[in-house]
């Protein structure tokens, strides 16, 4: 056993290592997170009650607001000190980058340091209009990374059982249905997208690799679905629905005409102020590439049906990506073409104004076109690899944003699932980019140019450079200057991170001491409370929102009619008081 672990340690000391830096880079930042907006109020729901009340919460939450089981585990672990759900989310974040790993590197000698650097990049890339809800924070987190850990256990367990031919155990009778149950149970975009992952997966190898399956692992695809549908068919979704009265209101196909615009902005979109670390971001570096790749294996193809097919999805998926480049830059007609094909419109209310036009759904058709262009490539890539993993991460990424569409709306951590599946595609296309010495280069920078010119121009100058090197590593060198390059902007954005956080939680802890001596010492029945130097930065104001400050009335026995005001403070001030 302990020579294993030396040969394990010897053959992967830099996956180790990259491993190991990943986890206590996100450890440091997750040293100043604290709790902000809903959190206090589900504090109160166990405060001084134990976790029987956290159970009968739960019950009420069910039949009132929601279906997702993951509310009960929020209110369990805030019951405890946020230390506990610290560890357990640094835990969840390894946990989820060792399995992608494990089942992307399967019969492979691909460099998993590499792998692992790739969802390292991409997680510190996430913008932080989205990484504040969804990691740094313990409601959010447990509503989005628990589902995709819940998602990557469970997927995890039927891959390698399906895929990878571990040995049945006889525990997999009792285990893989419970943990199905438990991942479709998890939350509407992630049981969505674990239910089609089980059924495509199950598909893929009766009828790809025309292989007989184990009943338990076909009955998984029912275990989802009976979680799922927990969640789904929970009186409290309706309930909550019928808060949004506009929208509830609507039949399904005007409920689609509603939301249609906002789901593919979300895709396809590029938002002035935080164009990388957006779902865009990672979902036109995931088409392109997959493009490039499958224009690269159709020159052996046989077939010439599928290879005019092959050419003429990934030919839509660049033209795409170059027309989204033409329409960012000062050139001839670039509004024309943003007009036409990336404004959408909420068509919903352009036809209730009867202004509606048909040029309107022109976006919306080629967007269509580009997601079934890149399912089909995804597909004909997977064929060529035998391995199913690249099309379920494209067609859930799709998916798990497609749903959004019955719901009465879309916030920012509700990307989160799109990104990590994108993020998983792009793990699995570098492998297939270093086994096939593959180029994608000419890609990276066009996309890098529509988020920002200025490094568009950076790494054409790479480019450059690599074109005078002569060498036989010419591709894991681009992989490199990518890194770099990307890498740089994480490290940037890291330290943006650790510094406003730790401003942010000097505030918190002051606030907090201001409240708890107000009521020991309350005279005026006004409690001034410093606002937040960087708001965007996972902070809540517990100033002038009023369900915050109900939620803090509530938490810490403040009387219904104290008055919140403002306290502004400079980073000097600040810095000057922590000293």
């Amino acid at each position: 056993m302990i020579n294993k672990i030396k040969n394990y340690i010897k053959e992967n000391k830099l996956y180790i290592a990259v491993m190991f830096l990943g986890i206590i880079a996100f450890a440091l930042q997750m040293r100043y997170v604290v709790y902000y907006a809903d959190d206090f109020g589900e504090m109160f729901v166990t405060k001084g009650k134990g976790i029987g009340a956290a159970f009968s919460k739960y019950a009420e939450y069910y039949m009132t607001w929601g279906g997702g089981l993951n509310v009960l585990i929020i209110y369990i672990f805030l019951m405890f000190d946020i230390s506990v759900w610290k560890i357990f989310n640094c835990f969840m974040i390894f946990v989820i980058v060792a399995l992608a790993v494990r089942m992307i590197s399967y019969k492979t000698k691909i460099n998993k340091a590499m792998l692992a650097l790739v969802f390292w990049i991409s997680l510190y890339a996430l913008n932080i209009l989205i990484s504040r809800e969804v990691i740094y924070w313990v409601s959010g987190n447990l509503s989005y990374i628990l589902p995709i850990f819940q998602t990557i256990i469970y997927f995890y367990y039927l891959y390698s059982r399906l895929i990878m031919k571990t040995s049945p155990k006889k525990y997999d009778y009792i285990l893989l249905p419970l943990s199905a149950i438990w991942a479709g149970w998890s939350s509407p975009q992630s049981g969505a997208t674990i239910f089609v992952i089980t059924l495509l997966l199950v598909l893929w190898v009766r009828f790809i690799k025309k292989e007989k399956i184990n009943k338990i692992y076909s009955l998984s695809v029912f275990f989802c679905l009976i979680g799922y549908m927990i969640l789904y068919l929970a009186p409290g979704n309706y309930a909550r629905m019928d808060a949004f009265e506009e929208y509830s209101s609507l039949g399904i196909w005007d409920r689609i005409l509603y939301r249609i615009d906002n789901i593919f902005k979300i895709l396809f979109e590029f938002v002035k102020g935080y164009e990388i670390g957006r779902v865009s971001f990672y979902l036109f570096i995931t088409i392109g590439i997959i493009s490039i790749i499958a224009l690269k294996f159709v020159k052996d193809e046989k077939n010439n049906v599928i290879q005019k097919l092959i050419k003429s999805t990934s030919y839509i998926v660049l033209s795409f990506i170059a027309l989204n480049f033409i329409s960012k830059i000062d050139f001839v007609n670039s509004t024309v073409i943003t007009e036409k094909l990336f404004t959408y419109r909420n068509l919903y209310k352009e036809i209730t104004k009867n202004t509606f036009e048909l040029q309107m759904i022109v976006p919306y058709i080629f967007g269509i076109m580009v997601i079934l262009s890149s399912i089909i490539s995804s597909i004909y890539i997977s064929v060529k690899k035998k391995d199913p993993f690249l099309v379920l991460m494209m067609i859930t990424a799709f998916l798990s944003q497609i749903v959004m569409l019955m719901a009465p709306a879309s916030e920012h951590r509700t990307m989160y699932i799109a990104i990590i599946h994108c993020t998983l595609a792009i793990m699995y296309l570098v492998k297939i980019i270093r086994e096939e010495n593959i180029s994608v280069y000419s890609i990276f920078i066009l996309i890098l140019a529509i988020c920002n010119i200025q490094l568009g121009l950076i790494a054409l100058i790479g480019y450059i450079i690599l074109n005078n090197i002569n060498t036989e590593n010419r591709v894991k060198c681009e992989l490199v200057v990518i890194a770099f390059i990307i890498g740089s902007l994480c490290y940037t954005q890291y330290v943006q991170v650790v510094e406003n956080y730790r401003l942010n939680k000097i505030i918190y802890n002051s606030n907090i001491a201001r409240i708890e001596k107000f009521k020991e010492q309350d005279e005026t029945n006004k409690l001034y409370l410093l606002n937040p130097l960087t708001a965007e930065y996972g902070f809540t104001p517990l100033v002038g929102i009023e369900w915050i400050q109900n939620d803090l009335k509530e938490y810490f026995g403040l009387d219904e009619d104290v008055e919140f005001l403002e306290e502004n403070i400079t980073k000097e001030a600040l810095l000057g008081r922590e000293n």
